[in-house]
């Protein structure tokens, strides 16, 4: 009898069985690794989000000369640009530059600082380091939230005073028709980042003290922050002949998201949760359709296969069990 049919149809049913295996594995790494992937920000990234609100701040200038009614302007029209651009990755670490640059009515810059962190971007966890120099770097939250947030608490680190506050979860709503959880930041103390202290006129202003509050609508599947409004306060003594005045407002802001930026936040929660559907979801599930029509296949080519090859065994005269009398 010639093999060559049956090692054939063997070698058939063999392929079929690792394929099925293979459109299975496929499906599971589109689902747990390729989706978690869209959440993660890119290796590569320039962006730049716009608030704008009011800021109040002391005129140099008018502190120097004496000029009272000159001395502190208050609720001045601001735009705020935060842009975030990363230096260079190296797998999901990046070195990201974050440079923050607060306008006047005129589009001069009133203030403008910059801090670059190290972080992995699979979590949004920086490397911080604390102002006191014995004391050990941390991790934190720096520049935005995990991919996939949760309703908890997250630490956050404070640029202004250089410490870790919270994030502190605070429920549950929904913005622009999506589900977000919000989160309130609390945090404030003597002002120890350099380039905040440079820009206050030290000379004349001493012991500076900040406060900030900051609440995020953080979109609950792609972490899009759907919804920001930002406080900070700073204040500072002034010495006089008599000894040390009472603390004086330095400089304070209150922003919001532009309403474009809120705009761009929500399309892009839109099309990322799009795509994971996709790549997590569709994708997986045709798979998955074409992993179980291989096996069905591989399945009924092994019943005909033991079928023939029962067959054959009667026809050759091979009793399957033994004679009954």
């Amino acid at each position: 009898m010639d093999a060559r049919p049956v090692l054939k149809g063997w070698a058939v049913t063999v392929s079929l069985a690792a394929a099925a295996l293979l459109l299975l594995g496929a499906a599971g790494v589109l689902h747990g690794v390729l989706a978690t992937r869209l959440l993660r920000p890119p290796a590569t990234l320039d962006r730049t989000v716009v608030l704008q609100g009011t800021a109040s701040y002391t005129d140099t200038t008018a502190l120097r000369t004496g000029d009272l009614q000159a001395l502190y302007r208050r609720q001045i029209p601001v735009t705020i640009n935060d842009q975030v651009r990363t230096v260079r990755s190296e797998g999901p670490v990046s070195v990201v530059q974050e440079t923050w640059t607060v306008l006047g009515p005129d589009q001069k810059p009133v203030r403008a600082s910059t801090h670059t962190f190290t972080l992995d971007r699979t979590t949004m966890l920086a490397a911080v380091v604390p102002p006191n120099p014995s004391a050990p770097v941390r991790q934190a939250l720096a520049l935005g939230f995990p991919p996939n947030p949760q309703p908890v608490d997250y630490p956050f680190w404070d640029v202004v005073t250089r410490t870790v506050a919270k994030a502190a979860y605070q429920g549950t709503e929904v913005v622009s028709g999506r589900r977000a959880y919000r989160y309130l930041l609390r945090s404030g103390g003597p002002v120890t980042d350099p380039q905040v202290r440079t820009a206050l006129p030290g000379d004349l202003l001493v012991a500076p003290t900040s406060t900030t509050l900051a609440d995020f609508w953080v979109d609950s599947l792609t972490s899009v922050v759907l919804r920001l409004h930002y406080r900070l306060a700073i204040q500072a003594t002034q010495p006089g002949a008599e000894g040390t005045l009472p603390p004086v407002p330095v400089f304070s802001v209150d922003a919001r998201l532009a309403p474009i930026a809120a705009r761009v936040a929500l399309a892009e929660a839109v099309g990322t949760q799009d795509e994971i559907f996709l790549v997590g979801t569709a994708a997986p599930v045709a798979l998955l359709g074409l992993g179980a029509l291989a096996a069905a296949a591989t399945l009924a080519r092994l019943v005909r296969h033991l079928v023939r090859a029962t067959s054959r065994r009667d026809q050759a005269g091979v009793r399957l069990g033994p004679d009954v009398t």
